[in-house]
């Protein structure tokens, strides 16, 4: 395949100089916002902020939460020639394809306790050997398989001629959401930072439980 390159260079700028783009989807709490800092904090800057060019400096397309750690702070950049409306594209999906990745638990496994005492002192590794331990196995099997269906996620199917109607309950936080999963029954799925994570009741159960 011929394709373009469209990486210009890798160079160290001001954090203060990088425009952040106003439609970035991501919203970082502030726990995530600790965690990358201490992470940067141990290991130092090991992945370039990816910006393109605006007017007559540089404008973020991935990085946002590293860039505003410290403004004075100096940042690796990872330069593109990319327009306003590639850049929008890029905006749009690069988390989005990047988040329907599945991960191995057992491989996730190997890497945290070859790690060992560092988990100790990293809140990251902390909340990811957590999840282990306590939730169930990610959909992604060892030879990158899909999982097998539960019962339940067969009986929640459509017949033909059936629909949906949903009735949708958020969650604060991780917490909250594995009290309301356990209160009705279900299993709470693996965690993913960053992605939004789903599960099924049918309405006569719940009102069962409710009534």
């Amino acid at each position: 395949m011929d394709l373009k390159n469209r990486i210009t260079g890798l160079t160290t700028v001001p954090a203060k100089s990088l425009a952040p783009h106003p439609d970035n989807i991501r919203l970082h709490p502030g726990r995530q916002v600790e965690q990358v800092r201490q992470l940067i904090e141990q290991i130092g800057w090991a992945q370039a902020i990816l910006v393109y060019p605006h007017g007559d400096g540089w404008r973020i397309l991935d990085g946002h939460l590293r860039a505003n750690l410290d403004p004075e702070a100096d940042v690796p950049v990872l330069t593109t020639d990319l327009n306003e409306a590639e850049a929008d594209l890029l905006l749009a999906t690069l988390d989005a394809t990047r988040d329907t990745a599945r991960f191995s638990k057992d491989k996730l496994q190997r890497i945290v306790e070859r790690i060992g005492r560092s988990i100790q002192s990293n809140p990251i590794l902390e909340d990811i050997q957590e999840h282990i331990k306590q939730h169930a196995p990610p959909t992604a099997s060892e030879d990158g398989g899909l999982h097998s269906k539960t019962d339940a996620e067969r009986d929640l199917e459509l017949k033909t001629g059936e629909h949906y109607d949903f009735l949708v309950i958020q969650s604060a936080n991780r917490r909250e959401y594995r009290a309301l999963c356990e209160a009705v029954g279900l299993s709470v799925p693996t965690y993913r930072p960053n992605t939004p994570v789903m599960r099924a009741i049918h309405g006569k159960e719940l009102l069962n439980l409710l009534c």
